[in-house]
C-alpha cells in the first residue's frame, strides 16, 4: 500500500504500517506525539481465521457475523441470530448449573445439620448409658478418621497440604481440634443441650465478625436479620427453667464454678470453631476436603488424649455390640457433618454455614424427646421454632435469588443481542 503522490502534502505527518491482518496508523500532529490507533482489519478477519484448523472449526461452528458496526446483509442478519441463540442457551445452562450447585450445597449443608443433631444424641447416649468420657469418644472418632488420608494420596496430593500453605493448614487443624476438645470437655460440666447451643451461638456470631475482619467478607442486610433471628432463638433456649430460676436452695460454690467453667469452655469452643471456619474459607481453593479432614483427624489425635489425661476422665473401651454400634454411628455422623459443612464453605459465607447448622439443636431435641418423652418448656418451643424458621427462610431466599439471578442475566444478555447497537 503506497500513498497517492497527489496527497503527499496532506499525509506528510501520517505514517502507515502494514501488517498482514492489522492496519496501524501513526499520527504525529505535534512534536513528540506518538499515538497509535490499532484496529483489526475486519475485511481480512475471515481469511485470517481460516489459516489455522482450530480457527476454521470455530468459524464453522459459530459463523461470526460481519455486522459488528451495523452494516448487515440478509445473510449476516440470519447469522446474527444463530450466535445469540447459542449464547442464550449457554447462559441458560450456566444459570441452571449454578442453581443446581446451590441446591446441592444447601442440601448437603442441611444433611450436615441433621448429622450434627444425631451426633449430639449419640454422644449423650454413650455418656449416660455406657459411661464413655466425651473426650474418649473424640479420640476414637479421630483415630478412625485417619483413614481419610487415602483421599489425597489417591489424588496424588500431599496429605499435609500444598507447599507454602502447610502452616496455615496446620493452624486450621489446631483451631478445629481445639474447638472440638473444648466442646467435648464442656459436656463434663454442663448439659449437652446447653453446651451445644452456646457453642453454635458463639460460632455463628464470631464467624460473622472474623470473616469481616480477616477476609473482608460481608453479609447482606437480609442475611444479618435472618441470622440475628436465629441467634435470638438460640438465646431463648439458654434461659433457665422454672425449677432452676425459683430454686431456694443455696448454690454450692463448687457446682457454680464448675458450671461457669463449662459455659466458658463452650464459648471458647465457638471462638476456635469460628477461626477454623474462616481459616478454611481462605484455603478453599488450595486444600481439598479430604486433606482438611485428615488434618483435623491427626491434630485431634494429638490434642484429645492430652486433654483427656489433663482432665483425668475415664478411659474405657466398648465391650458390647450396642456400644460398638454407637461408636460406628458417631464416626459416620461426624464424618458426614464435616464433609457437608466443609463443602459448603467453598461457596458460602462462614456465618451462613454456621447459622444453618443451628438446626442441629431442634433435631437433637426431637430425637431426645423420641427416646425420653418430656414436655418441653415454652421458651424451648419458641426458640426452636425461631431457629427452624430462620434457617428455612435463609435457604429459601438463597435458592430463589440464585434462580432469579440466572434468569436476569440471561434476559439482560438477550436484550443486548437484540438491540441494534452491539
Amino acid at each position: 500500500f503506497e500513498p497517492d503522490s497527489s496527497s503527499d502534502e496532506e499525509n506528510e505527518d501520517k505514517r502507515v504500517k502494514i501488517h498482514p491482518h492489522t492496519v496501524t496508523a501513526k499520527y504525529a500532529t505535534q512534536p513528540g506525539d506518538d499515538g497509535y490507533d490499532d484496529a483489526p482489519s475486519f475485511e481480512d478477519f475471515g481469511s485470517f481465521l481460516e489459516e489455522t484448523s482450530d480457527k476454521k472449526k470455530l468459524m464453522e461452528s459459530r459463523r461470526w457475523p460481519l455486522t459488528l458496526f451495523g452494516a448487515e446483509s440478509d445473510g449476516g442478519g440470519k447469522a446474527a441470530k444463530g450466535p445469540g441463540k447459542g449464547v442464550g442457551e449457554q447462559l441458560a445452562s450456566f444459570g441452571e448449573a449454578s442453581v443446581s450447585a446451590s441446591r446441592l450445597t444447601w442440601v448437603l449443608l442441611l444433611c450436615a445439620a441433621l448429622a450434627h443433631g444425631c451426633l449430639i444424641v449419640l454422644t449423650r447416649l454413650a455418656s449416660e448409658q455406657f459411661h464413655f468420657a466425651p473426650l474418649f469418644l473424640l479420640t476414637v472418632r479421630s483415630v478412625v478418621q485417619l483413614l481419610s488420608v487415602a483421599v489425597p494420596l489417591l489424588r496424588g496430593e500431599n496429605p499435609f497440604g500444598p507447599e507454602g500453605y502447610r502452616l496455615r493448614l496446620f493452624c486450621y487443624g489446631v483451631a478445629y481440634s481445639l474447638s472440638l476438645c473444648c466442646a467435648y470437655s464442656s459436656l463434663t460440666f454442663v448439659s449437652a443441650g446447653n453446651a451445644t447451643t452456646t457453642w453454635r451461638l458463639a460460632t455463628t456470631a464470631l464467624s460473622a465478625v472474623l470473616a469481616f475482619l480477616l477476609l473482608e467478607e460481608r453479609l447482606g442486610l437480609s442475611d444479618v436479620i435472618t441470622i440475628a433471628a436465629g441467634l435470638c432463638g438460640l438465646g431463648l433456649l439458654l434461659l433457665p427453667t422454672t425449677d432452676e430460676g425459683n430454686s431456694d436452695a443455696p448454690t454450692n460454690p463448687v457446682t457454680f464454678w464448675k458450671g461457669a467453667f463449662g459455659w466458658s469452655l463452650s464459648a471458647l469452643a465457638g471462638l476456635w470453631m469460628a477461626l477454623a471456619l474462616v481459616g478454611y474459607r481462605s484455603l478453599k481453593d488450595r486444600v481439598g476436603i479430604g486433606t482438611a479432614l485428615f488434618t483435623v483427624s491427626w491434630t485431634s489425635c494429638l490434642l484429645a488424649p492430652s486433654t483427656l489425661a489433663f482432665l483425668q476422665d475415664g478411659w474405657a473401651w466398648p465391650v458390647s455390640v450396642p456400644a460398638w454400634a454407637i461408636m460406628a454411628g458417631l464416626v459416620s455422623c461426624s464424618a458426614a457433618a464435616f464433609l457437608g459443612m466443609t463443602h459448603a464453605l467453598t461457596r458460602l459465607h462462614p456465618a451462613l454455614v454456621s447459622a444453618s447448622q443451628s438446626v442441629e439443636v431442634p433435631v437433637a431435641m426431637l430425637l431426645h424427646l423420641a427416646v425420653l418423652p418430656v414436655a418441653p418448656t415454652a421458651p424451648e418451643v419458641v426458640g426452636n421454632a425461631m431457629v427452624v424458621l430462620s434457617v428455612g427462610w435463609l435457604v429459601a431466599t438463597k435458592l430463589l435469588l440464585s434462580r432469579g439471578g440466572g434468569l436476569r442475566q440471561r434476559e439482560e444478555y438477550e436484550e443486548i443481542l437484540d438491540s441494534p447497537i452491539k
